[in-house]
């Protein structure tokens, strides 16, 4: 929880109990425990020497490898909030987010760099260069301090950076790592672009659990042949994907999910797709939530009956059903299904200036503490915590360019 301390304490602890045990592969590399937590330390030392600490912003724009956990791993230790960029977004939108964010330092290599003119004006830590030491880490952020800040799509404007503070994220995380019972014998294999706010999930989870991080190459995250064959050679036991994805997966490779617990989110999961998931899958958990309410908000396990729904609220947040004001809905018609974070509501880069929505918290009808975003889903009659998603209504503030992956796009 956030009262025992950010969550790179959580892999540090993991780190000095295990150190010799496998923490991270990607693809050809593989890193100990004790030489993820070494190197993300060293860099963590070269940040601080850099003026990245609490309060501070550093874009991490790396592609799919061992050093893109090494950097999270490495900007949190130093206190600071990482802007996470997929070097394969669109050059426009990266411009317009590092503008827009404005980071103190970059983490990237040469060839990524020269690629990107927007990270020119930005003073880099290149590395794929020699990360030169500094004098050891002292303090801990604040609970309030940032932890990260993801951008929104901006399918109904301009992306909006919502900023996730060190106490929202631990809340997720310590909720969630409960929730899907991750242990040392886990292997999670990671494949969601770094851009999409889900993503941290992937990065952290494992690693706060004595777990193994598998993180898929760009590659294999692109093909479902590819993707099934490093889920059988890992022997991965969870992994988290859009329905697209697991569409193309359960279609062409049912039997590489065997032994699996499916985590899916991002679009609305169809009933047909729940079950046949269900059915080739050891557990199958649906998720949703906005990024103002820190990556997921709810969560459900599905046994593939009935239409999915979307499940009861995590650590500290609680949905309600409301207008699109926020008004609450007694009893409801069909709503706005909202998500409050009643401890830790998420901040935006920029000030408001449309009505409420999900990018820009409103006072929660829950009460005084709680921020409340709408609109997310449309709920249906009955409990909200069991409300169910459409297909046809789902419009949920998400991060990055789309919420789906690169694969053979198919309907759900």
């Amino acid at each position: 929880t956030p009262d025992d301390g950010p969550p790179h304490r959580w892999f540090e602890q993991r780190a000095a109990a295990h150190p010799d045990r496998t923490a991270l592969v990607c693809e050809d590399r593989a890193l100990t425990y004790r030489e993820l937590d070494e190197q993300a330390e060293r860099l963590a030392r070269a940040l601080r020497a850099r003026g990245a600490g609490p309060g501070s912003l550093v874009a991490v724009a790396l592609r799919r490898s061992a050093e893109l956990a090494v950097a999270v791993l490495a900007v949190h230790k130093a206190g600071a909030a990482y802007l996470p960029i997929d070097p394969a977004y669109p050059a426009e939108r990266i411009g317009y987010v590092v503008e827009d964010a404005g980071p103190v330092l970059a983490l990237t290599t040469t060839d990524v760099a020269d690629g990107l003119p927007a990270l020119h004006a930005v003073p880099r830590l290149l590395l794929d260069e020699p990360v030169p030491d500094a004098p050891g880490l002292t303090g801990d952020p604040a609970p309030a301090d940032a932890a990260y800040t993801i951008y929104t799509s901006g399918s109904t404007g301009r992306p909006k950076g919502v900023v996730i503070s060190f106490a929202a994220f631990a809340n997720f995380l310590a909720d969630l790592r409960e929730r899907l019972e991750l242990g040392e014998e886990d292997r999670f294999v990671a494949v969601t672009t770094f851009g999409f706010d889900i993503a941290n999930l992937e990065l952290f989870a494992p690693l706060i659990s004595g777990a193994r991080l598998v993180l898929a190459g760009h590659d294999t995250v692109r093909d479902p042949d590819a993707l099934a064959a490093l889920l059988t050679d890992s022997g991965a036991t969870v992994m988290q994907a859009t329905p697209t994805l697991w569409h193309a997966l359960v279609t062409e490779h049912p039997q590489a999910l065997a032994g699996l617990h499916a985590l899916t989110g991002g679009e609305a999961i169809s009933p047909a797709l729940a079950a046949r998931l269900a059915a080739a899958t050891r557990k199958l958990t649906n998720l949703y939530g906005p990024t103002e309410t820190t990556i997921w908000s709810t969560a459900t396990e599905l046994d593939g009956t009935g239409t999915p729904p979307i499940g009861r609220p995590l650590g500290a947040t609680a949905p309600t059903s409301s207008a699109p004001t926020c008004t609450p809905y007694r009893p409801a018609p069909p709503a706005s299904c909202t998500s409050a974070a009643s401890a830790w509501p998420a901040a935006t880069t920029a000030a408001p200036a449309s009505p409420p929505n999900a990018s820009s918290p409103t006072p929660s009808p829950l009460g005084p503490a709680p921020a409340c975003t709408a609109p997310a889903t449309w709920c249906g009659r009955g409990p909200t915590a069991r409300s169910t998603t459409s297909a046809g209504s789902t419009t949920r503030s998400r991060c990055a360019a789309s919420a789906s992956n690169s694969v053979r796009s198919r309907p759900c």
